[in-house]
């Protein structure tokens, strides 16, 4: 289960409940890209640290990094989160892959400047709750957007709507 939201009117009359699955192969794919994001990130954020405790800014250290996050992600999440083994495509979906970090790069040093310069968070617990903020993200556009496969695309949502 994906997710599960309660839509309850103001009149009480109707009340709903709908529950949205994951088909095996994109759970399947989704444990797949949390182990080997587990991995990278785990000794990204070991980097991260390091760099931060010789001086770094946070944000510098992260602007250090993501590039070197982005190319080893990009062929671990094709060939073993998404199996994408044959793909005439494989510049143009690293094009890709880089834009769509790219916003997730936005997003992660938007949250350390919001919740460590702004709210006075440490910057390790920011960064830890970013990556995982933006592993979700991340994970849904390299699906659909990045890795779209006709296998892919054949993915649907079935909503079930209860006590209608």
């Amino acid at each position: 289960i994906l997710w599960v939201t309660i839509d309850i009117s103001k009149n009480k009359e109707r009340h709903s409940i709908t529950i949205i699955f994951l088909d095996s192969k994109t759970t399947s794919q989704l444990l797949r890209y949390a182990f080997n994001g587990l991995l990278l990130n785990g000794i990204g954020y070991c980097f991260y640290l390091l760099a931060t405790r010789i001086g770094l800014s946070p944000i510098l250290a992260v602007t250090i990094l993501y590039p070197i996050g982005i190319i080893l992600s990009f062929f671990t999440h094709k060939l073993f989160s998404f199996k994408v083994v044959k793909s005439q495509k494989t510049f143009r979906e690293l094009i890709t892959f880089t834009t769509i970090y790219f916003f997730g790069y936005l997003l992660n040093i938007t949250l350390i400047y919001v919740f460590h310069n702004i709210f006075k968070w440490p910057h390790q617990i920011v960064q830890f709750c970013s990556i995982i903020i933006v592993a979700f993200f991340l994970f849904f556009l390299n699906k659909f957007v990045v890795f779209n496969t006709p296998t892919h695309r054949s993915w649907r949502i079935p909503k079930l709507n209860l006590f209608q």
